[in-house]
This record gives structure tokens, C-alpha cells and sequence, in this order.
């Protein structure tokens, strides 16, 4: 059998409209290989937009609207790239404060390590804060 480094982890992916799709689905499938539960979020239900560059590309079904999710039920939460999918999630407050939990909950949660992962032009950035997002500092 296959180890599975991050099996029972649960991450939110974090996203709208115009997301960067490799920089959601590459990671994604990485982290259902490596065991983990991936739940795509959304501030509206339905399904998301992808973008490849400058062209429109993919739907994704959304798994759970933005309100209804609770940050206590994830161990980490990815955010894909994309210029307009970061200005859109930058100006929602329940967005901000969804990453923000997660950021804040630290090792305390479930046993495991919570994490913040940003998934942008440089590849993945672990343990970004909620300052990439809110362009605020604490």
C-alpha cells in the first residue's frame, strides 16, 4: 500500500472566478496522491471559471459556498493564483477572515499543523500569511 503522508488532513482551496488552473489543480492532485481531502470554496455556488494565461479555460464544480464553510473543520487552506481571482478574494471579508482562522489556529488543530498555502508565480509559498491577502499587517 502507498503512504499517505497527509491522509485525514482536510484542506479548503479558496478561489472565484478566474483562478490560475494549473495553480489549482496541479497542487490538488498532489494532495488527493498524498491522502489529504480537498473541499473547493467559493463565495458563490455553482461552478468557478478557470483561466490558462489569458484565456478562459475549465469549470470546477464548487464543494461548499464560502459562508457555510468552517474554518475549524480544515487543516490548511490553498489559495491558486491568478491576478483576479487575488483581487477578488483581497476585497471579501468573509474570505479574509476564513484564512485568517485557519492562519491563526497553528498546531492546536486536530493535532495537525495548520497551514496557510498561497499557490502563486513562484510556485507555492507554505506557511504565507494573512497579510499576502489582506495586504494589511497584523
Amino acid at each position: 500500500m502507498k503512504d499517505k503522508p497527509l491522509a485525514n488532513v482536510r484542506v479548503a482551496i479558496l478561489a472565484t472566478n478566474d483562478f490560475e488552473q494549473s495553480e489549482m489543480t496541479d497542487p490538488r492532485q498532489a494532495l488527493l496522491e498524498a491522502g489529504a481531502q480537498t473541499t473547493l470554496i467559493a463565495p458563490k455556488s455553482g461552478r468557478l471559471q478557470a483561466m490558462k494565461h489569458d484565456v478562459k479555460a475549465d469549470y470546477f464544480d464548487v464543494d461548499l459556498v464560502l459562508e457555510r464553510a468552517n474554518p475549524a473543520d480544515f487543516d490548511a487552506v490553498m489559495l491558486p493564483g491568478g491576478a483576479l481571482n487575488a483581487d477578488a478574494l483581497r476585497m471579501d471579508q468573509k474570505a479574509q477572515e476564513f484564512v485568517r482562522q485557519i492562519d491563526e489556529a497553528g498546531e492546536t488543530h486536530r493535532g495537525h499543523l495548520s497551514r496557510v498555502v498561497a499557490s502563486g508565480l513562484g510556485g507555492p509559498d507554505e506557511g504565507a500569511d494573512t497579510n499576502q491577502l489582506s495586504h494589511h499587517p497584523r
